[in-house]
């Protein structure tokens, strides 16, 4: 969408800063979860925890078996 224009030094570093935030708003979200009011809303919000999980472990193997061998 915006080759050329923004260095790639730039744009690398602004798609790790985004995979390094993931954490964090996984464990933001583990909190709400765990302050939700309702015991139904908490366990689907639990639920839903689980998935982002299963999404952020696919992510790690993704980004640990696209390294180069050293």
């Amino acid at each position: 969408m915006c080759d050329g224009i923004v260095p790639p030094e730039v744009r690398d570093a602004l798609h790790e800063e985004k995979m390094l935030g993931s954490p964090l708003w996984i464990l933001s979200f583990a909190l709400f979860a765990a302050l939700a009011p309702a015991p139904d809303l908490r366990r689907r919000m639990l639920a839903a925890l689980v998935i982002e999980f299963a999404i952020a472990a696919c992510g790690v193997v993704h980004f640990v078996a696209t390294q180069p061998p050293i």
